[in-house]
């Protein structure tokens, strides 16, 4: 499975040294992201990505290749996470128009 931004256009990111104030236009509200988060979105921000490689974005690509379960399990919350706030959402190569 691939993850990809809810939208590309207007999601607007302050950040403050660890921390981001993220501004979602679907929803038109702003949340407090911790620096993994924002690591996320700023990861698909170039594209889809799947669990390992958002694993890799936040943790580093040295540290991702020895991690393991927990790194994954904390990645995938994450996404949950984000996902709820409507900011992610799974990527659908082969979207259905109305």
């Amino acid at each position: 499975m691939r993850w990809t931004l809810r939208t590309h256009d207007g999601l607007k990111v302050a950040r403050f040294d660890r921390e981001a104030l993220v501004f979602n236009p679907v929803s038109w509200q702003t949340h407090l992201l911790n620096d993994s988060a924002v690591r996320v979105l700023e990861a698909l921000r170039s594209g889809p990505r799947s669990l390992d490689e958002l694993v890799a974005a936040i943790y580093g690509d040295a540290q991702a290749a020895d991690g393991g379960t927990e790194e994954r399990q904390i990645g995938a919350a994450l996404l949950a996470e984000l996902e709820a706030l409507g900011l992610v959402a799974e990527f659908d190569p082969n979207p259905v128009c109305e």
